[in-house]
């Protein structure tokens, strides 16, 4: 278990198509809490929020400001339940100079290039 980043995925997944209301979790990108879009014209976007000073003196409050290309390079693992049956599906998506090149399910890959990703995870 343990800390995760969410991501959530505009562009195409193999199989299951676009799946705009799923939340997706990652470990590839530092699993601090935070929040990002693989967005539809293939960039990786981090949601920027401002810390608002809690006033019920429980939780401090969240608010969206900005978006933020992170022009990532490298493969990106996430996983999520997208399928009708609820089964954990795991994918790879890989961004050359801050484009989405392909994303593919981590089953479809050749094992070396399966082995070398998670490695790196």
């Amino acid at each position: 278990m343990g800390l995760f980043d969410t991501l959530y995925c505009e562009a195409e997944l193999p199989e299951v198509g676009v799946c705009a209301n799923v939340d997706f979790q990652t470990k590839s990108l530092g699993s601090n809490m935070g929040e990002f879009i693989i967005s539809k014209d293939g960039r990786l976007l981090e949601k920027l929020f401002d810390v608002l000073t809690s006033t019920d003196g429980v939780f401090p409050k969240q608010q969206f400001r900005d978006l933020h290309d992170t022009e990532f390079h490298g493969d990106l693992v996430f996983y999520g339940r997208v399928t009708s049956d609820g089964e954990l599906t795991k994918y790879v998506a890989r961004f050359t100079e801050g484009q989405l090149a392909w994303i593919r399910t981590l089953s479809t890959l050749p094992e070396n290039l399966r082995q070398q990703i998670l490695a790196k995870t």
